[in-house]
């Protein structure tokens, strides 16, 4: 969150696990659902959030995440973090383009794992 020195500890609300967050801006919405957040203390866990979770007037604020255990960690939290996933083209399609007309390619991808591969694999980041 910026210049924001953001700390989180663990909390439940009703049946879900997540974060009680400090040290954020007062009456903001700070994490949407589907974005992770990342919590670094001794450990560092992830989870991605439920529920759009806004600050009170104080800068703090509950967020629920898909956790199926409890955070164990206290400490450093990052909201919106980064996470890199690996796919691979099932199938390559070809480039027929017609004389006239809108045109589109259909790619079909299926998510992949580095212990699916006995020689692992490195990674590159295209974009850079």
């Amino acid at each position: 969150m910026g210049e924001y020195g953001a700390n989180a500890s663990p909390a439940t609300d009703g049946v879900w696990h997540g974060l009680t967050v400090t040290g954020l801006p007062p009456s903001q919405i700070v994490a949407r659902p589907g974005e992770r957040v990342t919590v670094t203390g001794a450990t560092t866990e992830a989870a991605y959030v439920l529920k759009v979770a806004r600050t009170d007037a104080t800068g703090a604020a509950l967020v629920r995440t898909d956790k199926p255990e409890a955070f164990t960690v206290s400490g450093n939290v990052v909201l919106g973090d980064a996470e890199n996933i690996v796919f691979e083209a099932v199938n390559v399609p070809r480039a027929i383009k017609p004389i006239s007309g809108d045109y589109g390619f259909q790619w079909d991808f299926r998510e992949v794992f580095e212990d699916e591969y006995p020689d692992g694999w490195m990674e590159v980041n295209p974009w850079s």
